[in-house]
């Protein structure tokens, strides 16, 4: 049985012209529009005023009665409206977060596709303007990727003879490096690295971009979060040319990736979009402060992750320590 398709407006005042003016009858205008002619004479019934059928009538009648089978429907989920309105925040706490942290709590939540349908038909006060993105599909650009030893810095093992205990994230300690640039001042800006296991992701702020400062950048986040770094995954920046000396240093392996795809180390490029949501494209970095960046990165830890079953980077990092403290 195929799926029955409301009428348009169109069809409306089609109806209304065929009925009112050239005295058609049921039958010929279910032939003209391609519908069930029970579709058209239930449709003539229900929005006839004075024997006259009124496509302005019909139509006004079709969205109240939409916008009231929301109404019904949300009554049934009028705890989760409350704490969905009081909670939301694009940056976040966006829709799929809020109906998870509720039904955390046993608050009977709606599905987020019918979530969306409450926002964008104007039934929240949440609006579509309020969401972080539209809702829409990116289909990305394919290139063709060169040969994998072409240009592989020195000491770096190519992505390609990663073992599979990494590809698989079964262990802790295996890291994914990328720099965040401003825009306005190219010396400024964020060294970030990422967990791939727990997505625990660790900033600080840059002034340039050589390869000493960065290494320095480096040392700082391990001694200062006291990592034990496994492996590490870079692109092919000329920034991180220098890592090969923190390896020989830390002995950790050090991997990287095939030119121009920065999506085999996607883990961090996710991170660095959850950072973006508060320091946009086109922020200047030097006019933001390393406790602002740490504030940021706190919030992000501290997010429940539908990737993590809905738990936080920091909730699987303190279990962690947990289960190595009472073995």
């Amino acid at each position: 049985m195929n799926n029955y398709k409301q009428l348009s407006d169109r069809e409306r005042y089609l109806i209304e012209q065929y009925i009112n003016v050239d005295k058609i009858g049921i039958n010929q205008i279910a032939l003209k529009l391609n519908r069930n002619k029970s579709t058209i004479s239930r449709e003539i019934k229900r929005n006839s005023i004075n024997i006259k059928y009124e496509s302005h009538a019909a139509i006004f009648n079709a969205k109240n009665k939409e916008l009231m089978k929301h109404n019904f429907t949300m009554s049934k989920y009028r705890e989760f409206v409350i704490f969905f309105e009081d909670n939301f925040d694009k940056k976040y706490l966006g829709v799929s977060v809020c109906i998870a942290i509720a039904q955390k709590q046993g608050i009977k939540t709606p599905t987020s596709r019918t979530l969306y349908n409450w926002i964008n038909n104007s039934c929240l006060d949440i609006k579509p303007n309020d969401l972080l993105r539209s809702r829409q599909i990116f289909f990305r650009k394919k290139h063709a990727i060169p040969s994998v030893f072409h240009q592989i810095p020195k000491d770096a093992i190519p992505i390609n003879f990663r073992p599979s205990s990494i590809n698989q994230r079964l262990d802790e300690g295996h890291y994914e490096i990328d720099l965040i640039i401003s825009s306005q001042a190219r010396n400024t800006g964020l060294l970030t690295l990422v967990d791939r296991k727990t997505r625990m992701g660790y900033s600080t702020k840059i002034y340039n971009k050589y390869m000493s400062h960065i290494n320095e950048k480096l040392e700082y986040l391990i001694y200062k979060y006291h990592l034990k770094i496994k492996s590490i995954t870079k692109d092919n920046g000329r920034e991180f040319n220098l890592l090969f000396k923190l390896k020989e240093q830390h002995c950790f392996a050090l991997y990287t990736c095939n030119i121009y795809a920065s999506c085999e180390k996607g883990t961090n490029e996710n991170f660095n979009g959850l950072i973006r949501r508060r320091f946009p494209k086109g922020t200047n970095f030097s006019n933001v402060s390393e406790e602002e960046v740490q504030l940021v990165v706190e919030q992000i830890n501290k997010m429940p992750r539908a990737i993590l079953g809905w738990k936080s980077s920091q909730e699987l990092i303190e279990t962690s320590i947990y289960e190595v403290l009472h073995l």
